[in-house]
């Protein structure tokens, strides 16, 4: 009788097991977090916002897929008491796909009881039902003919004939398996049950929105600005997702450090990273980057460095582009604005620097940038006609549907001056030579160092041999006293000659030329020459 009672406890107690056991299994949810927002930068970096919904009553919440956040941006908004985890497991994917391209046993096997002619030669047909093929050594098709059964070889059958018309070869299946590694999210909740929404965020790599602008000259009166952009997501499935577009020059210290819960990603190889294990090519690569993709002022000329500007302006940028559907692998155009403006067309020139710091000569007919600085370029000037500023992209220049030119506009506030090149001034032709003046060389003494005090002159010519009078805007950088020049340019002191023996200045003359006007002007400059 003891014995029986304590069996049946036994059982009892197991099947209490088994009942918590199935009830804890059953409080793993596995639910979807879709993402409800994505802020683009233009440098394939993205802020995502997934949104999800936990069931009542559920203690374990399972995503599939889990992010790979940069180090230090993923976070949970508001105040749940929650733990997430990334995990992984490999699964065995069964796929089948249907194979095309028959080899002759999979083709006979489909003939099997078809009647059949075989052409074998110029005279030689065979008639019969088709048997199969030689099972012991795939060497032979077996033929059932009226003097029995005939073996003939593959490679002899020249033509197949098929008496049913209405035969036709079907696609082999082929099931393939392979092992997939999996990722997935795990919320698990502390405490109380959780129901509700949550709110998660995080930047990733992976979809970017590419900027470009169109300006549709007319031949009289404002010029139409039109504004795109090209959204490509290679991040997730987006389902009625709001968009925003980024410009600005945001400080990302780790933004090439995958955060530590990207499960493809070693500690050594995270760590690699936060300590900048990338070297010099990882530098360089964020400086060319940062030049491409991000937005920069055009401090030299055209873009604004720093204007008043107003209130509501700030120098980082967000556009609501809407709700929008995007598919991963999808790309997405976007038209964002258009408006008109007027537009300045000016001749320019930069005539090349000819001396270094020291007053020494040089040969160097090309900025830092590869531009070359004795070519004259048409250049477009435009006020940015937009209530927000125009970020750094491409601008193609139009006239009648024609293009003319494609170049960099660079970061414009509202309101402010834009400056693009155009096309080469090739109707305008530009000369320029510099000589030391004859008797001007004296040596002096500079905290101990020998100098040659000398006078240059130099002297430029523009010719406009276009139709119309032409603008023109001719630059000129120098280093050494400027003495005269002729023509009444604006004149600059640049700091970067504040520790030479030779200051440096910066020269810029405009002038109007009239249909086949030729202006000569000169300027002369003391250098002092480090011997």
């Amino acid at each position: 009788m003891r014995k029986a009672i304590l069996m049946l406890s036994i059982v009892v107690l197991a099947e209490g097991f088994m009942a918590a056991a199935a009830k804890k299994a059953e409080e793993i949810v596995t639910a979807k977090a879709p993402v409800v927002r994505v802020a683009l930068f233009k440098n394939g970096l993205a802020l995502v916002t997934r949104e999800l919904n936990v069931p009542k009553g559920a203690e374990k919440v399972v995503v599939d897929g889990a992010p790979a956040p940069v180090h230090g941006t993923f976070w949970l908004e508001g105040d749940a008491d929650v733990r997430i985890a990334a995990a992984a497991k490999t699964v065995k994917h069964v796929t089948k796909h249907a194979e095309k391209r028959l080899n002759w046993l999979q083709v006979f096997e489909q003939l099997k009881g078809q009647k059949v002619r075989l052409v074998l030669g110029p005279d030689q047909v065979l008639a019969g039902s088709v048997c199969g093929f030689d099972a012991a050594s795939d060497r032979w098709v077996l033929i059932r003919t009226s003097r029995g059964v005939e073996m003939v070889e593959p490679s002899r059958i020249q033509r197949v004939v098929v008496d049913d018309e209405k035969f036709a070869l079907k696609p082999a299946l082929v099931r393939t398996e392979k092992e997939v590694k999996e990722t997935q999210l795990e919320f698990s909740f502390a405490g109380e049950k959780q129901s509700g929404r949550l709110v998660f965020s995080y930047l990733a790599r992976g979809a970017a929105w590419a900027p470009a602008y169109r300006l549709d000259l007319a031949d009289s009166g404002p010029a139409d600005l039109h504004f795109s952009t090209v959204v490509r997501n290679e991040l997730a499935d987006w389902q009625a997702t709001r968009l925003f577009l980024v410009s600005g020059f945001p400080a990302l210290l780790y933004e090439r450090v995958p955060s530590p819960m990207t499960l493809d990603q070693s500690l050594e190889q995270f760590f690699s990273l936060l300590s900048g294990g990338g070297g010099r090519t990882y530098a360089r690569t964020r400086s060319i980057m940062a030049q491409a993709v991000v937005n920069v002022a055009d401090v030299a000329g055209g873009g604004a460095a720093a204007p008043d500007f107003a209130a509501t302006d700030t120098d980082f940028h967000v556009r609501d582009a809407g709700t929008t559907t995007l598919h991963r692998g999808d790309s997405l155009w976007l038209s964002l604005g258009h408006a008109t403006t007027e537009v300045e067309k000016t001749v320019e020139w930069e005539i090349p620097e000819s001396r270094d710091e020291y007053g020494r000569p040089r040969n160097r007919r090309l900025q830092p940038d590869g531009r070359e600085m004795d070519a004259v370029w048409d250049t477009y000037t435009f006020k940015n006609p937009f209530s927000f500023p125009m970020t750094t992209a491409p601008l193609a220049v139009y006239r009648q549907g024609q293009v003319l030119s494609q170049n960099l506009c660079r970061w414009t506030p509202s309101g402010q001056e834009a400056r693009v090149r155009a096309t080469r001034a090739l109707n305008v032709v530009v000369k320029h030579e510099e000589n030391e003046v004859e008797g001007s060389r004296e040596i002096i003494k500079i905290s101990g160092d020998d100098h040659r005090r000398l006078s240059v002159r130099g002297t430029f010519t523009v010719e406009n041999r276009r139709p119309l009078a032409q603008k023109v805007r001719v630059t000129r950088t120098i280093w050494g006293r400027l003495l005269r020049a002729e023509g009444s340019p604006a004149k600059k002191l640049l700091s970067t000659g504040a520790r030479s023996v030779n200051p440096r200045t910066h020269l810029e003359w405009n002038m109007m030329l009239k249909a086949g006007e030729s202006r000569t002007l000169n300027y002369e400059v003391e250098v002092l020459v480090d011997i």
